[in-house]
């Protein structure tokens, strides 16, 4: 497949894409201005799965975004599959099962990758929830304020809706917040799809060239660059908002037919160039890598969800998501050791390091969002009593790996855990 193929095959599915997020976006639209509306007039018949419809919606649709770029991507290095065939041609649910036949979620692999995605879904789907409903009561009770009644200022709510950027009408909040991760679910999913496959030895940045394109994207595209490059870690799309441009698979072959001046300007493509250069850097306004973009729930969305106290929610949503998943993998922990580095960092006595050299036996187990640095991540938590407070070990729940981290905490401290986590049993 020549060059300007893949650039016409790369056009056509982000056009699908386009058209099926422009159709989820007036499903998730409409539940979230239902779900505020209700909450403002009839708050005393809101139930946790009414307040749930815009985040379940919000999730299906970036995680289909995510199997789509899987399957794009297996598109482009199969090369057997006619475009023809692509999912977009039907219904969402049904697109959204044919995905799901064609990239394999049965591996533990694939299975992490899937909880992480749900688990970041409904997260970011929650919080902008929460934020829409703040902006609207705040226009709300600016109105009493002012002295309109309240009968009177019910009568708005669907001009609330609209300033506010989330009604069905005009969804323009939303659908900058929307667009953002659903290209940034697309891009993560065509990651895992070449992250691993030997068969793909290149990688090539393409960007859509019009008058919406930004310098940084111009200067970008084209760009090719091995797969282990460092430089595809920050510099893999999105990387700003709106951005639309993706990274494609070349084979040995297909990069030794590439035109000898795309490479020899691929390689002055450097990060300490279009750091140089300040409406580049202004622009990359995302750079978090692509692994990261699945395993890791940024800081800031955290803070929002834990001002909304929606941790509880969402810990419960991807335990019930993931129940036989946990359970497989408290099942392999259980069968390790908590190894000799991890207790030497844990500083602990003699007595304590016995007791937590088999922490991950323990039964009193929790599924949680732990922090680290910045960031927070999925984990399985063990805890177990000794003299004075408690040991907590800590290992990531959705992929592999040992105990990583060993502390004691006092009484206090593990209720404060209890209450932001879900109990988990070993079956």
């Amino acid at each position: 497949m020549s060059l300007s193929q893949q650039e016409r095959k790369e056009q056509q599915a982000l056009t699908r894409l386009e058209k099926i997020e422009q159709q989820l976006l007036t499903v998730t639209a409409s539940a979230l201005s239902e779900e505020i509306t209700t909450r403002l007039t009839k708050p005393e018949v809101v139930t946790d799965k009414s307040q749930q419809r815009y985040a379940m919606a919000y999730t299906d649709a970036m995680r289909f975004a995510w199997l789509y770029g899987h399957w794009h991507v297996q598109q482009l290095i199969n090369e057997t599959v006619e475009l023809a065939e692509a999912p977009a041609q039907v219904p969402f649910k049904e697109a959204l099962a044919y995905l799901e036949s064609k990239v394999p979620l049965t591996s533990k692999a694939y299975r992490d990758l899937d909880a992480q995605m749900r688990l970041r879904a409904f997260t970011v789907a929650s919080v902008s929830s929460e934020q829409a409903v703040a902006d609207v009561q705040a226009r709300y009770a600016t109105a009493l304020a002012q002295g309109q009644s309240a009968s009177e200022t019910m009568q708005q709510v669907g001009q609330y809706l609209e300033q506010a950027g989330v009604s069905p009408v005009n969804p323009w909040y939303l659908e900058l917040h929307y667009r953002n991760n659903m290209m940034a679910a697309y891009s993560a999913g065509r990651w895992s799809q070449v992250e691993n496959n030997d068969l793909v030895e290149y990688l090539i940045y393409l960007s859509v060239m019009d008058s919406g394109t930004t310098k940084l994207c111009r200067h970008l595209d084209r760009t090719v660059k091995p797969k282990g490059d460092p430089f595809w870690r920050k510099y893999w799309p999105p990387n700003h908002h709106k951005c639309r441009a993706t990274v494609s698979p070349l084979g040995q072959s297909q990069y030794q037919r590439l035109p000898e001046q795309v490479k020899r300007r691929s390689a002055q493509v450097t990060d300490e160039r279009v750091s140089a250069t300040p409406t580049m850097a202004a622009e990359h306004q995302f750079t978090s890598s692509p692994t990261q973009t699945l395993h890791r729930l940024p800081g800031s969305l955290m803070s929002q969800a834990q001002a909304f106290d929606l941790v509880p929610a969402i810990t419960a949503y991807s335990k019930a998501q993931s129940q036989a998943l946990l359970v497989e993998r408290l099942g392999a922990l259980s069968a390790q050791k908590v190894s000799a580095s991890v207790l030497t960092a844990a500083d602990l006595g003699k007595a304590e390091q016995a007791v937590a050299t088999t922490l991950a036996q323990s039964s009193d187990v929790a599924f949680g969002l732990g922090q680290v640095g910045d960031d927070w991540q999925a984990e399985v938590w063990f805890f177990e009593a000794v003299t004075g407070g408690w040991l907590w070990g800590r290992a990531l729940a959705y992929d592999s790996g040992n105990v990583f981290a060993v502390s004691r905490i006092t009484d206090a401290e593990r209720t404060a855990l209890q209450a932001a986590s879900q109990a988990l049993t070993r079956e």
